[in-house]
């Protein structure tokens, strides 16, 4: 029996308090049509072991009706359910992965296109993890990430 593709409450990033240390501390990249703000973490004592959380947004400024806005971000998180497996996979045993995803397009997306960009956007944050067994590789402390 395979596993379940879910994106469950504990899956997002809801948190205040989270939210502003990932934007405070966090690093961005692009990989248009998507922004990725992310930070690799800690998580707090006494929460659910999730190794990824994310969040997810659509800019009132490109789309003006919530419709299309609740659209584009509906479109995000199940291009992100269907394929986050590989992010949760690479994530260091007692660490946690905190993302969030911008989408920057001009116009209201296919399913095609947010699923190749989240596909992008994942390959990349893969790569910005740190290897297990890596040669050179150091524990990283609470709430910082290496270099890129």
């Amino acid at each position: 029996m395979t596993a379940r593709n879910t994106l469950g409450a504990g899956a997002r990033l809801k948190r205040e308090k989270d939210l502003e240390t990932l934007f405070r501390t966090g690093k961005a990249f692009s990989a248009f049509p998507l922004k990725a703000i992310w930070l690799l973490t800690t998580p707090r004592a006494g929460e659910e072991a999730m190794p990824v959380k994310a969040a997810f947004s659509a800019p009132k400024k490109r789309f003006r009706k919530a419709v299309q806005r609740n659209r584009v971000k509906r479109l995000m998180r199940e291009a992100w359910r269907l394929q986050k497996k590989v992010l949760e996979a690479a994530v260091p045993e007692a660490q946690q992965f905190h993302v969030f995803l911008i989408f920057t397009g001009p116009e209201l997306p296919d399913f095609g296109t947010v699923h190749a960009a989240t596909a992008k956007v994942l390959a990349r944050l893969v790569k910005e993890l740190p290897q297990p067994g890596a040669a050179g590789s150091n524990s990283l402390p609470d709430n910082t990430t290496a270099a890129s």
